[in-house]
């Protein structure tokens, strides 16, 4: 059984300003970290979460194999990845998280809010990674995303060590 996480993304900055202490616990944490990307820079930030960089039409085979069966896919509302629509056909279906502010323009969509509290040592690399990027500023003890309770069984506060119901 393998653990994957995967960040889409237009931008490598913002995907770090928001979900970087995400992306470092689930590194340290044994899951294989892969931003979805045609940002091409600030590699180096990636590097210091332990992330690794994929650009769109890179193959990959091990997103297809099918003993991965723990999942995440985050990416910021309206994004690209943000209806999931870049993962569908994997079985299970991957667990959603949303970065951004959530205006309630799909009823049908009932998103519910997720905070991730990132210990010391993820403040301290999402501080550097975002100096890496050239933005000084003050990391908040939570991250804040918005789940998809449809997708991926609800795992976010189920299974994962690290998240929590807001």
């Amino acid at each position: 059984m393998g653990y994957r996480i995967d960040v889409i993304t237009d931008s490598v900055s913002e995907a770090v300003r928001h979900a970087g202490g995400l992306m470092f616990d689930r590194s340290r944490a044994g899951w294989d970290v892969v931003v979805l990307t045609d940002d091409r820079e600030n590699s180096r930030a990636l590097a210091i979460l332990g992330a690794r960089t994929q650009f769109p039409g890179q193959v990959d085979d091990r997103w297809h194999e099918r003993e991965r069966d723990i999942r995440t896919v985050v990416a910021a509302i309206g994004g690209p990845g943000a209806k999931g629509a870049s993962v569908g056909g994997l079985r299970p279906e991957p667990e959603l998280l949303l970065w951004g502010p959530h205006v309630d323009d799909e009823p049908a969509r009932a998103l519910r809010p997720v905070r991730h509290r990132l210990g010391a040592a993820a403040l301290s690399f999402k501080t550097h990674a975002l100096h890496a990027i050239g933005v000084v500023a003050t990391v908040e003890e939570c991250e804040c995303f918005w789940a998809d309770p449809t997708l991926g069984a609800d795992r976010t506060v189920t299974r994962s060590p690290t998240a929590m119901g807001g």
